[in-house]
């Protein structure tokens, strides 16, 4: 473990650097670091706050403390990238079709370094859109609204304003010319929301792991990266929530154990709405159709070592099903999936991949 002054000799403009570096050189998972047997328990450091809408919980291992200034840094520079409920943001500003405004305002570094971020989640995001026929698709958000989800009303929409939005959904419809993201579109957006959160978990473990630190564990709404050992000597444990409408925060129906490698789960037991005949619509929307996903699974949590990667599975496997998702798994060896599913009324949990 490096000296503990040598992690607070990196300022605002240092972590920005070092950002663009990490961006560019794309993330890494590290295998898990060996520490043997420990005669004790180790010191452990905890950091939280709030953060893209949700709350963050960091814990490290270690009498030094986590250097909570390059934290904020990095969760402040990607809240500025992809927020869309902030009107000043870069993705903001994108979908309005006005980022040469931002450039100016903002200056060419910070306009590089956050198109470097926003080139790098748009690549993985194209990524997964193709391998998952378009069951995870940014551009799907407008669907999203129109269901009113955005909202405190919920509403089932006419089938006039379905096939309206659906002619503005469809990664494979945006192109952008020399990496300039300039929406050259009218009417189309781009949503991370499905993604980021999970993007933001794999900077900040890189953060950590080059300022020295080998056993920790980096949490940003429920999306998970881990590293090293807890405290006591094993691997870091996650829980899977129990996925039934009106269940406990904390009542788990299974866990999943984890180091060097990323857990994201998604589910549409916490947020759903019932219509006018009692039938639950869920919060995913499958962009391939512009209505709510009917799929088998009431929750997936997915295993991958890039938490990014694992956040959009857990999305488009939410949306297509276990049958596609144990499809995606079998041509992946690093994408493995604890799926829960509803049998006579009793949740079923499988393994694929492990």
């Amino acid at each position: 473990m490096k000296d503990q002054k040598l992690r607070y000799q990196i300022g605002k403009g240092g972590v920005n650097r070092l950002l663009s570096l990490l961006v560019l050189g794309g993330l890494i998972a590290l295998s898990a670091c060996t520490t043997g047997n420990r005669s004790k328990v180790p010191a452990e450091q905890q950091y939280q706050g709030k953060t893209m809408g949700t709350t963050f919980h960091i814990t490290t291992l270690g009498d030094a403390e986590i250097p909570s200034h390059g934290v904020d840094s990095i969760l402040d520079l990607l809240n500025t990238v992809f927020s869309t409920y902030d009107t000043a943001s870069f993705i903001s500003y994108m979908n309005n079709g006005v980022l040469d405004a931002w450039r100016s305002s903002k200056g060419e570094d910070m306009y590089k370094l956050c198109e470097s971020h926003f080139a790098k989640v748009y690549g993985m995001s194209q990524g997964v859109y193709l391998r998952t026929n378009g069951a995870f698709d940014p551009s799907g958000a407008p669907l999203f609204n129109l269901w009113g989800f955005a909202e405190s009303e919920r509403r089932i929409p006419s089938i006039e304003e379905l096939d309206s939005i659906m002619n503005f959904v469809g990664l494979a419809k945006f192109y952008f010319e020399r990496r300039e993201f300039t929406n050259p579109l009218p009417g189309f957006t781009l949503n991370f929301n499905a993604i980021a959160k999970g993007y933001a978990v794999d900077v900040v473990s890189m953060f950590l792991m080059v300022s020295g630190y080998s056993d920790f564990m980096v949490e940003i709404g429920g999306e998970v990266f881990a590293l090293g050992h807890n405290a006591q000597g094993g691997d870091w444990v996650i829980g899977i929530n129990e996925p039934s409408i009106g269940s406990e925060a904390n009542s788990l129906i299974d866990t999943v154990h984890v180091s060097g490698g990323s857990v994201a789960t998604s589910g549409n037991y916490r947020n759903y709405y019932k219509d006018s005949t009692g039938r639950v619509i869920g919060h995913t929307i499958d962009p391939r159709t512009g209505r709510p996903a009917m799929s088998d699974l009431l929750s997936v949590s997915i295993k991958h070592p890039s938490c990014a990667i694992a956040d959009a599975y857990a999305t488009a496997a939410m949306t297509a099903g276990s049958e596609p998702l144990l499809s995606w798994v079998s041509s992946d060896s690093l994408l493995k999936a604890v799926i829960v599913r509803d049998s006579s009324g009793s949740s079923v949990v499988s393994r694929l991949g492990y």
